[in-house]
């Protein structure tokens, strides 16, 4: 007994240790999960408990506040256990703590501006006292008015920057402690305004500080001075020269605040700690301020930093000059966008650019975007700034031959050259002896491989930044080709490589990852390169890689795995735009855990599949598009799985990827939920999915499920699901019912469209009313009733309600739609006179109201709408005469886009939302959006019933290009000024009673490519000639006198009328039997017998034997039912407002 319960004990010891050694195994494994919970995968716990809660704390204090949130808010982010992951936060994994620290938090510009009242955040200090570590902390653009508990910021001993700008604080923002009880404190940033300017102890707070960097930012100025104590020396009294606090002085003068800036710059002139001074300002002329400095002020003597950029500077002003070259200590100047160039005579008399030359300690100076081309004694005075570091040239159309041939021999300590957007063909000469070159832009000139020399990286031996992107290039260039007789075994330092937008042809370059093994950035894309991607481009040897982008090519074959081997610092990957075909496993990414973004949009063969074999990812995405792609085709096409276990998405489109199935729930609404969703053009099905739990939240505000087969209603409570939407497209679906009213609490909403549904009832008035954000409303093709009210709607730009059932006129006026750019009431059941209010709306550029029940003449004011660009009011019942006013409108004679009214909905995402339009020309219905939107002009007064002739000023139109006169009585002739219509590209003047000759001069009309004279009274040769020989019978048909070619009527003899025939002569006993027979009553009742029985089969018979003869026949009873309903529509219209 006592032996079986020891070999009993035994085993069970055995087990229990072989079960220990598995959990230790499997805790190593999976980064001591088992074990010691809370480790990471590299052995470090993750964030202290009590930072990550002092987070959430933070994160519910600003995001619970009344003033509405940014929508790409970093605090979206702030989820899951490991708070160093999380967006603006950033930890120290070397700190002798246990676990990583925080060490910086930035939540900037979490809270969104907003119009109006606006809320104030008074967040407790005390929350940042859980950071001791706290060394970095930005807080600024978040609208702060004040702090709860503000003397606890003084526990922050270890902070070093503190940024608080563009806020609202008062005088006691600070505490008075900060300065002395920071000792870390290295730079502090603040905005000052007339609020917290009055009273000097906010900055008086800072008093105490050591080699401390002030950053102050004075838009509104007071009469109070600056605090003594940030000027002089506290023991004398006197301007200290050896204060330990360093003045930034960015001042925003306007002509409203000048008057307050005296007394601030005579402060500053007194104080030799002002190393730093920006100008900001709107205005023409800044001497008008530099006059405002005070007479021998040493400002400019101490000044080690000048930002006068932006600003229009009088290059012989007295007062730019003096102060430019009075500034000898200057080590960074930023005269960009200055105007500089705009004078004539700029090389020989800009004195202020010429004094530049004397400023030996200059190391970073900046004179981009200034139209340079002639300072060429400017340019040759650069060479003596021997200390310079960076040399801006950016921007100044600057060729090679401006380029004075020994500017760069002399700049030998040039580090960074910035020569991008000029008009160079080849590199500068003298490049080759610049060794401590580490960064050259050139992107987007004419250099072209002849431009290039050989060997050129071979000479920048420290360049690490080389961009030549949008220039000219043809073939890779040496530093693509990579000859062996320029490198042997050498590699080069180069880090970021981006020879994108050029014309490149040809396959990817061979050894590039053994050539240059220290990329970090490689940017390939918007080329001609073709065929696979070779096995000797040695990608896999690129260990140091994070982003790799070849979209945009012509690259074919498949995408294998062996890419991606050894690539394990990959943070982003696009390959979109190009040719692959074959399979593609998302596993091949499991490994890659720096991946962030991977782009493979728009490779229609490429079947990728996100569900076999299984894998786990290690990374956490930002963004995603696999647009286009065929997506999990043996998985039966779901929605990736894995989508579910990454919660800093930002951007997911998975549009057109033959997708089936539901919407899950944790796809909209958990923490995986992105800011960014589009599922468009696929087969998912049901209705939207329910918020699992009542007090779930989402961060989507952009959300696109179109062209899908959702159905059912709208949420009733859709402000709950989706409080922070900007942009919603849930058209071409199967929707159904009401259009809730909760849309109305959606004030973020900038962008609805329901279109094409099966939506009933009316618009809320919400969406019409007091909606300031919202800029488009598309509701076409539904079943909605009831014209909206629409006021107080600022931004609205593009209100479509075309196909529903409209009855009542629309109510409007420039008040309510300042912005109104596109109205759309087509095919809707709108009767009376067209709307007299609408050429009140002054930016209205598209007014289209096909199909409705209008009557009456063309009102003469709509020649107010200066900026139209298509009317279309065909398809109504319009009567009188065509206005002759119409060449009043501009855009129609004078060429002009419509960029600066076109809305867009650009928020930050990689795709915008562009707006369309229909319209109908060349004899379909068109739909125009993006850059044919921009320049696409027309007018359609087809199918009414207007008379009169065709007003000899529509030639004044040059910029047509197209117009519909068809399907009215319009007489007279073709208006020879016609042959003005330059743009024109379709012309149907057909259905109508004109005569005359087709006047020969309209064959100039080139652009013409539709053309149609058919069923009018037209007479003598067609002008045949030109691109005119390329319209066919179709367009001249049923005029009777119209001849020559195309018709087959020789007009030689188309004056001999053919003889008219002769009837047949009854003898006169024939008609009179005939006449007795037919005075008999058995005739008379059988002849009408016959003939009722002929008609009636011959009807009846047709409709049983002919689907679609049944259809026509329906259709006609319809049309007079319509025609029956629309007379008496007018007729009670007639009584309610005349009787």
């Amino acid at each position: 007994m006592e032996m079986r319960c020891w070999c009993w004990c035994k085993k069970m010891v055995r087990l229990y240790a072989v079960t220990l050694l598995l959990l230790l195994l499997l805790s190593n494994y999976f980064g001591g999960g088992l074990l010691c919970q809370g480790q990471g995968h590299e052995g470090y716990s993750y964030c202290l408990e009590e930072e990550r809660m002092a987070l959430l704390q933070l994160r519910d204090s600003l995001l619970n506040n009344n003033h509405p949130t940014n929508p790409f808010s970093k605090m979206y982010t702030w989820v899951g256990d490991n708070c160093c992951e999380w967006g603006g936060v950033e930890c120290d994994e070397s700190s002798s703590s246990t676990s990583p620290v925080v060490i910086r938090i930035n939540i900037q510009g979490e809270m969104e501006y907003t119009t109006g009242a606006v809320g104030k955040w008074y967040p407790n200090a005390t929350i940042f006292t859980h950071f001791q570590h706290l060394q970095f902390l930005d807080l600024s653009d978040n609208n702060i008015g004040g702090w709860i508990m503000p003397q606890a910021l003084c526990q922050l001993r270890n902070l070093k920057e503190l940024d608080l700008t563009a806020n609202d604080l008062g005088h006691d923002g600070l505490p008075g402690c900060l300065g002395r009880a920071l000792p870390s404190l290295e730079a502090v940033s603040l905005s000052i305004n007339q609020r917290n300017m009055s009273s000097s102890s906010l900055l008086t707070a800072l008093c105490g500080a050591r080699n401390l960097s002030l950053y102050l930012y004075i838009t509104e100025p007071s009469d109070n001075s600056l605090p003594p104590c940030l000027l002089f020396d506290k023991n004398v009294g006197s301007p200290s020269s050896s204060s330990s606090i360093q003045i930034h002085l960015v001042l925003s003068i306007t002509n409203k605040n000048i008057q307050g800036w005296p007394g601030v710059l005579n402060d500053v002139c007194k104080a030799t700690n002002v190393k730093g001074l920006s100008l900001w300002r709107n205005d023409d002329d800044i001497g008008s301020v530099l006059l405002l400095v005070p007479a021998g002020c040493q400002l400019f003597h101490n000044l080690e930093s000048l930002d006068l950029a932006n600003l229009n500077l009088n290059a012989s002003s007295p007062v730019v000059v003096n102060a430019l070259c009075q500034a000898t200590n200057l080590k960074e100047l930023d005269l960009s966008r200055s105007n500089l160039g705009d004078d004539d005579d700029i090389g020989s008399n800009s004195k202020p650019l010429l004094c530049l030359r004397n400023l030996t300690s200059l190391e970073r100076l900046h004179v981009s975007d200034n139209n340079l081309k002639a300072s060429s004694a400017f340019l040759k005075g650069l060479g003596g700034l021997k200390n310079l570091k960076l040399l801006g040239l950016g921007g100044n159309s600057l060729t090679n031959e401006d380029l004075p041939s020994g500017l760069l021999h002399n700049l030998s300590s040039l580090e960074i050259l910035e020569i991008y957007s000029n008009k160079l063909t080849s590199l500068p000469t003298g490049l080759g002896g610049l060794k401590n070159l580490k960064e050259l832009d050139l992107w987007h000139n004419s250099i072209t491989n002849e431009g290039l020399p050989s060997g050129l990286l071979h000479n920048l031996s420290s360049l690490e930044v080389l961009d030549m992107s949008g220039n000219k290039l043809t073939s890779l260039p040496t530093v693509g080709q990579l000859p062996k007789m320029h490198f042997q075994n050498e590699t080069t330092r180069l880090t970021i490589l981006d020879i994108s937008d050029n014309q490149i042809k040809g396959q990817l370059p061979t050894n590039i990852g053994d050539f240059f093994p220290s990329l970090h950035f490689l940017n390939m894309s918007m080329n001609k390169l073709e065929g696979k991607i070779p096995s000797s481009f040695r990608l896999s040897q690129l260990r140091n890689l994070k982003e790799l982008y070849l979209s945009n090519n012509e690259i074919t074959g498949n995408i294998a795995p062996w890419i991606f081997n050894n690539l394990t610092s990959l943070e982003s990957l696009n390959l979109s735009n190009n040719q692959f075909s074959g399979e593609l496993s998302f596993s091949i990414f499991a490994n890659l855990s720096q991946l962030t973004g991977i782009g493979l949009s728009n490779n229609y063969n490429l079947d990728v599949d996100t569900e076999s074999p299984s894998w786990i990812p290690s990374f956490q995405l930002n963004y995603l598009n696999l647009d286009n792609c065929n997506l999990n085709r043996k998985s039966r096409n779901v929605i990736p799985n894995f989508l579910s276990t990454q919660y800093k998405l930002t951007e997911v489109s998975l549009a057109h990827t033959s997708l089936q199935g539901t919407i899950a729930p944790w796809l909209l609404y958990n923490n995986t939920s992105p800011k960014h969703l589009s599922l468009r053009g696929n087969h998912l099905v049901g209705q939207l999915p329910e918020m699992p739990f009542q007090n779930e939240t989402t961060r989507l505000t952009f959300l696109d499920i179109s062209d899908n087969q959702i159905e059912g209603q709208l949420p009733t409570n859709i402000d709950d699901f989706f409080p922070s939407l900007h942009f919603l497209n849930m058209s071409m679906n199967k929707l159904e019912g009401k259009i809730p009213s909760s849309f109305n609490r959606m004030w973020q909403l900038g962008v609805l469209d329901l279109s094409n549904n099966f939506l009933i009832g009316e618009v809320p008035s919400g969406l019409s009313q007091n909606k300031t954000l919202l800029s488009q409303i598309i509701l076409s093709n539904n079943k909605l009733r009831g014209m909206p009210i629409f006021t107080k709607m600022d931004s609205l730009a593009n209100l479509r309600l075309e196909g529903n059932c409209f009855t009542k006129p629309i109510i409007i006026n420039a008040s309510s739609v300042p912005s109104l750019f596109i109205l759309d009431l087509s095919e809707n059941y709108l009767l009376g006179y067209l709307p007299n209010h609408l050429p009140i709306l002054p930016n209205l550029g598209v007014l289209h109201l096909r199909g409705n029940h209008f009557f009456g003449q063309i009102p003469e004011s709509l020649c107010q709408m200066t900026n139209l660009h298509t009317l279309d009011l065909s398809n109504n019942h319009l009567s009188g005469s065509i206005p002759s006013c119409l060449n009043n409108i501009t855009s129609w004679k004078e060429k002009s886009a419509l960029e600066e009214f076109l809305p867009y909905f650009d928020q930050g995402y990689q795709m915008d939302s562009e707006v369309e339009i229909n319209f109908a020309t060349k004899g379909n219905m068109h739909t125009y959006q993006g850059d044919p939107l921009r320049y696409m002009t027309g007018i359609d007064l087809s199918m009414n019933q207007l008379t009169g002739q065709i007003p000899t000023e529509i030639g004044d139109l040059r910029e047509l290009h197209s117009l519909n006169l068809s399907n009215n009585f319009l007489v007279g002739h073709i208006p020879e000024s016609f042959q003005n219509l330059e743009q024109v590209e379709s012309l149907d003047l057909s259905h109508n009673k004109l005569e005359g000759r087709i006047p020969h001069q309209i064959t100039k009309l080139n652009f013409l490519s539709t053309f149609s004279v058919a069923f009018n009274n037209l007479s003598g040769r067609i002008p045949y000639e030109d691109h005119f020989t390329t319209f066919d019978n179709n367009s001249y048909i049923g005029n009777d006198e119209l001849c020559g070619p195309p018709l087959q009527k020789n007009c030689s003899l188309f004056g001999n009328q053919p003889p008219r025939p002769k009837g047949n002569d009854f003898g006169g006993g024939k008609k009179k039997l005939l006449a007795k027979v037919m005075d008999e009553d058995l005739f008379f009742y059988s002849y009408v017998a016959i003939c009722y029985a002929l008609g009636f089969w011959g009807v009846i018979i047709p409709l049983i034997l002919s689907k679609n003869w049944r259809r026509k026949y329906y259709g006609v009873i319809n049309g007079c039912i319509d025609r029956c309903r629309e007379w008496l529509l007018r007729f009670s219209f007639y009584v309610h407002n005349y009787f």
